[in-house]
């Protein structure tokens, strides 16, 4: 089964000039200076967007060129549901393509978009969801009862760019997801359980960090 990811396409074809993703004249004009479609993936969004006359309608123009270029050059049958996913005017899928600037570098952005066409179904179920600056899709799902342990992981570690959430760990290396735990990292905090999941890898606990005490003067 082909890849359908960004690591899948041929190294070398991110060492062409950015003339290959034909550009508005203004997104290339900004863009002089960048030499090669890797140069540009590493630019991160939320900086670019506030170079001088590029803005939004460039960025997203850029974002678009990028993904149809790794898509062109994925090893994708005509037909696949990938390619059909480029052109749907489905809400749900414009979301992702017009998400606002992240604060992250174009390459993980277009990795998240081509993950985001893979499972298109899946977003056009989703319906709507909060976007963020760190993310451009919703979250995958996951089911517990059958996903690895990478996969249920990933699905968590997505959910805690979009809310103040942090990972801990019982004595006995139980998993603990921590409601606004993020403030708390590196330290041992009291937390109140909201919900516990048993899964083939063992249990996941969810909680909610409990306020901090005041100090007794």
């Amino acid at each position: 089964m082909p890849g359908c990811r960004l690591d899948d396409i041929d190294a070398s074809l991110l060492s062409y000039p950015l003339e290959v993703l034909n550009l508005t004249v203004r997104a290339a004009n900004c863009l002089r200076g960048v030499t090669s479609l890797n140069a540009l993936l590493e630019h991160n969004e939320a900086e670019l967007i506030h170079t001088r006359n590029f803005g939004r309608t460039s960025l997203l123009d850029v974002r678009r060129k990028l993904v149809h270029f790794c898509v062109d050059h994925l090893a994708l049958p005509s037909g696949h549901p990938m390619r059909m996913a480029l052109y749907d005017p489905h809400p749900a899928l414009k979301a992702v393509w017009e998400a606002p600037a992240q604060e992250r570098s174009l390459r993980e952005v277009v990795g998240e978009i081509l993950d985001c066409l893979n499972r298109a179904d899946e977003v056009r179920e989703a319906g709507s969801w909060q976007s963020t600056p760190l993310t451009v899709g919703p979250p995958k799902r996951c089911d517990y009862d059958t996903a690895s342990l990478s996969e249920v992981c990933e699905a968590f570690f997505h959910c805690l760019k979009e809310r103040e959430q942090g990972i801990g760990y019982l004595d006995d290396g139980t998993m603990v997801v921590i409601e606004d735990g993020k403030r708390a990292i590196g330290k041992r905090v009291e937390a109140t359980v909201t919900s516990i999941h048993q899964t083939s890898n063992g249990r996941m606990i969810f909680a909610k960090a409990r306020p901090e005490r005041a100090p007794v003067v």
